[in-house]
């Protein structure tokens, strides 16, 4: 068996939309957020359970996927203007990323789709 890894260098763009209290003294708000992102294939290899090393397999993707981000989270305020926050994302990739010979083969489209959890700081 193996697995088949690809690696994106990736730009959302998002526009967010705060729920609840707005108020900038706030402690906690809650936010949505959506946008398109447009990703770059920088990598992309098979790796087998049996074999050293895997293969490269660029040739069967496109270069560039596009595709609709959709998500969640809170802020939460510290001081300054640090804010800590965590949030939660889906990403619908729209763009087949199948390619040549091998969108051939499959005779469907291929797309990515990704969840996620993040946390972090704002300054």
């Amino acid at each position: 068996s193996g697995k088949i890894s690809n690696d994106y260098l990736s730009l959302p763009i998002y526009a967010k939309y705060y729920v609840g209290s707005i108020a900038e003294e706030a402690t906690v708000k809650g936010y949505l957020q959506v946008g398109p992102s447009f990703n770059i294939l920088v990598r992309s290899g098979l790796v087998l359970d049996n074999l050293r090393g895997g293969i490269r397999t660029m040739e069967l993707y496109n270069n560039v996927d596009i595709g609709l981000n959709i998500g969640t989270g809170i802020e939460i305020k510290t001081q300054g203007k640090a804010k800590a926050f965590i949030e939660a994302e889906f990403y619908l990739g729209v763009a087949d990323i199948a390619a040549g010979e091998f969108a051939d083969a499959i005779d469907a489209a291929a797309r990515n789709r990704t969840f996620s959890i993040g946390t972090g700081v704002r300054f």
